[in-house]
């Protein structure tokens, strides 16, 4: 199954990790498909590169 790009609409904690509001993270299509179904993040087309991903252990 193949990862997609997801940019957070609010702040949300992902696998442990604490992510700000316009976050983007790489997710498999399910995570995806959550995420956008509870409206915590809308798709994103264009890959991130991995510098740019904030996150912290929460």
């Amino acid at each position: 199954m193949s990862n997609q790009n997801v940019k957070l609409k609010k702040e949300h904690t992902h696998e442990g990790v604490k992510y700000k509001a316009d976050s983007v993270l790489n997710v498999s299509q399910a995570d995806a498909d959550w995420l956008v179904d509870n409206k915590i993040a809308d798709r994103q087309a264009e890959p991130v590169p991995e510098a740019k991903r904030e996150g912290k252990k929460a």
